[in-house]
């Protein structure tokens, strides 16, 4: 029996829209989750479905083995994280807190307990009797998660819960909800477009695209082996050309010569990976060389924007050399290179 939850080959369609297309997604006791991929590939659809906001249209629900599917919302034990969190502006800070305990028929001296090691918890200790009109958006999403958190849920879901804030404060409040979740210890789906927040706030990483769960892994290990060119790009890898592997595993490029990768003869797909990468003098394996289009300062690091006979690639560098201006020559050395599996696209709806 697998603990936490185990979403199986869930589908949703609305009308003609076939939303979801056999999505898995397993998060067991302690791990928190990232939900990622492009807008509209899935992501809130697949949190409702597990939620029981919206009913799916094949598949299983389970948690700790038990089939949930036909089970209410409110009986599912999850709790629940909007961007919108909905605070009720005429309450004040506990009683928001307490709304859904009081709901569920919880006794006062056991509220009130619960209510002050929420607070404390989220960094609100002594802010029961504010009223929220005082308090910041950050503050605010403290309360939505402390209200969330209330009836002690088996599974936390947070869609976009730091999407309505300043880059600043979703950076400082990203790192309090991660350590929020590790001392919790309960399995957590945390859905966003932001890069960032995934990757600080999750010990996995689970990439949508059309409907379906495409790569699963902790962070690390997906942004070290994408595996397909769809999660590369999405993730920002963009350095990505055509070649033809021979039997020794170096491969011709447009680009140059890169090598040795392991693999059969034949067309490839390859990742130029930008990580140790560095000019160098002279042309041979494993060197790009082409014309400087733009040299962008980017605080520690320069992103050198190249023009080769691939196409534009771009490389970020520590120590980019002094005096490189738009149009010189330059030859880049690459450290590592990966290929690619590429697969097309899907429409949403069919």
């Amino acid at each position: 029996m697998t603990d936490g939850l185990d979403a199986r080959n869930v589908e949703f369609r609305a009308g003609p829209a076939h939303i979801l297309r056999g999505a898995d997604l397993r998060a067991g006791t302690g791990t928190t989750i990232a939900l990622l991929g492009p807008s509209g590939c899935g992501k809130t659809t697949l949190l409702r479905v597990i939620a029981g906001l919206e009913r799916l249209s094949a598949g299983q629900i389970l948690f700790d083995g038990e089939d949930v599917g036909g089970i209410p919302p409110h009986r599912r034990g999850f709790g629940l994280m909007f961007q919108e969190h909905a605070l009720f502006p005429h309450m004040d800070v506990e009683r928001n807190v307490d709304f859904g305990l009081r709901r569920l028929g919880w006794a006062a001296e056991r509220r009130d307990r619960r209510v002050g090691e929420l607070l404390e918890t989220v960094g609100l200790g002594g802010f029961g009797k504010r009223t929220l009109e005082g308090l910041s958006g950050g503050e605010r999403q403290r309360v939505a998660l402390a209200r969330a958190l209330a009836p002690e849920p088996r599974l936390l879901m947070l869609d976009e819960p730091l999407g309505s804030l300043d880059r600043g404060l979703r950076e400082h409040l990203v790192v309090e909800i991660r350590e929020i979740l590790r001392h919790l210890a309960i399995p957590a789906i945390y859905v966003t477009h932001d890069q960032f927040e995934a990757f600080t706030v999750a010990n996995e990483l689970a990439i949508m695209r059309d409907g379906r769960v495409v790569r699963v892994g902790a962070p690390g290990d997906v942004h070290g082996q994408p595996g397909t060119e769809f999660v590369a790009r999405f993730l920002g890898m963009d350095n990505i050309v055509d070649g033809v592997r021979d039997r020794e595993g170096m491969i011709a490029t447009s680009a140059g010569v890169f090598g040795p990768v392991a693999g059969p003869p034949g067309a490839v797909r390859l990742l130029l990976r930008t990580e140790g990468s560095a000019v160098v003098e002279a042309d041979g394996p494993n060197v790009v060389r082409g014309l400087v289009v733009a040299r962008v300062f980017l605080g520690g690091l320069t992103r050198l924007v190249i023009d080769t006979t691939a196409g534009r690639l771009e490389f970020p560098m520590q120590t980019a050399p002094a005096g490189m201006a738009e149009g010189d020559e330059i030859r880049v050395r690459v450290e590592k290179v990966q290929p690619l599996i590429s697969e097309p696209a899907e429409p949403l709806s069919k």
